[in-house]
């Protein structure tokens, strides 16, 4: 719903707005080779990075299993992409530390797709889609990169995947 009314303001001040799509690369390695518990720090602590490379009004939401989405208010695309990488490189410039006593010291880093209003779509729907076609083409060509959604074919579309098609701050 927020994303929804983050849109529609866009649309109704004529002010850009970003979106991207972060997605831990490799992250069901973390998962099988330490255990569930040791990956739900490594995403509490990817969490923390993101929003520390953020601004106030921007929303971070937690979308599928190691996927984050954010909202970027007053940013167009040129912009998500700065922030994107200051994302990417928060997010890999230094290991993890996981574990508790037996602390573990984990490399992670992330693909970023980018996509925003007016650029990309005027709609939740459309903005994720191209967001998400543009993390594919991250992911595609070697990982630990952004992506701009104008530098993918609008037509492209991400393979279908398991994640829940639903967006919730």
């Amino acid at each position: 719903l927020q994303a929804i009314r983050e849109v529609e303001a866009a649309i109704r001040y004529r002010r850009p707005l970003g979106l991207l799509i972060v997605d831990l690369d490799h992250f069901k390695r973390i998962n099988d080779r330490h255990g569930h518990p040791v990956g739900d720090q490594v995403l509490a602590e990817v969490a923390r990075r993101i929003r520390t490379s953020t601004r106030l009004p921007d929303i971070v939401a937690r979308y599928g299993g190691e996927e984050f989405v954010l909202l970027l208010p007053g940013t167009d695309d040129a912009g998500a992409v700065v922030t994107a990488e200051r994302i990417r490189r928060r997010v890999s410039r230094l290991p993890i530390v996981a574990g508790g006593q037996d602390a573990l010291r984990i490399s992670v880093t992330c693909s970023v797709g980018v996509a925003a209003y007016p650029a990309h779509g005027d709609s939740v729907g459309e903005l994720l889609r191209r967001a998400d076609a543009a993390l594919y083409t991250a992911k595609s060509e070697g990982r630990d990169r952004v992506v701009n959604a104008s530098d993918v074919a609008a037509d492209v579309q991400a393979p279908s995947s398991s994640r829940v098609g639903v967006w919730c701050p």
